[in-house]
């Protein structure tokens, strides 16, 4: 099998692989010791009703089994189909403000300015609410842990 075969979906990747398997003639445990895949893996991965699928983890080791690679090639018919859909985007590549590291340490006034404007926009309650899922988060404790209410009532006992 040195044909080279299209695919276009993971349902006829998954048939050209089936093929190849054929094509070798060795079974599916065997691959599975030689890609280091789990025992029966790849039987489930062409079960007929699929219990595996495919993915970052497994297709590399699977293909290196199979002795295959994946080649990209640009489908003209489907890219005219869609070639005028596409349309380019402004940023090509220059530098990002809020991408760039440490913007808020080389510039402490501007991160103070911002952060007040934030404050001022908020209402105590949304600062309450935000304050209370930060401890919640840092605490690894429940929201409702946390509540001012409970805590009075904790400290007047």
């Amino acid at each position: 099998m040195t044909d080279a075969i299209e695919v276009h979906d993971y349902a006829e990747l998954l048939e050209a692989l089936r093929k190849r398997i054929v094509f070798l003639g060795t079974s599916m445990e065997r691959l599975d010791d030689i890609s280091g895949l789990p025992s029966r893996y790849v039987s489930k991965l062409f079960a007929p009703m699929e219990l595996k699928s495919l993915g970052k983890v497994s297709l590399g080791p699977l293909l290196g089994a199979l002795g295959l690679k994946l080649i990209v090639v640009e489908d003209p018919a489907a890219f005219a189909a869609v070639r005028r859909r596409l349309v380019r985007k402004k940023y090509t590549g220059g530098k990002i403000l809020a991408a760039e590291k440490n913007i808020w340490r080389r510039k402490p006034a501007l991160a103070r300015k911002i952060r007040h404007l934030q404050l001022l926009k908020q209402s105590p309650r949304k600062r309450r609410e935000i304050a209370t899922k930060a401890i919640a988060t840092r605490w690894g404790c429940h929201a409702a842990d946390t509540s001012p209410a409970k805590g009075r009532r904790a400290r007047k006992r």
